[in-house]
């Protein structure tokens, strides 16, 4: 199993336990709000970084709008 596929696979692990947890044991969060939420992990688990995050994917759509 190669590097690439070993951080992939964990990244997937622990996202299906995040969803797991957002959906059972958080009140009034559906599968698809946990779903979301097993996908950007990081965001939830450290609230900080989804500002980060958020900046990164505004700059890459404005890059995007303006080379079109």
């Amino acid at each position: 199993m190669t590097l690439k596929a070993k951080l992939i696979a964990g990244y997937g692990a622990m996202g299906a336990l995040v969803l797991l947890y957002q959906w059972i044991f958080v009140s009034g969060a559906s599968f698809g709000v946990a779903l979301g939420k097993g996908l950007v992990w990081p965001a939830v688990i450290f609230p900080a970084l989804g500002g980060f995050i958020g900046a990164i994917l505004l700059v890459a759509i404005l890059v995007a709008i303006y080379l079109a």
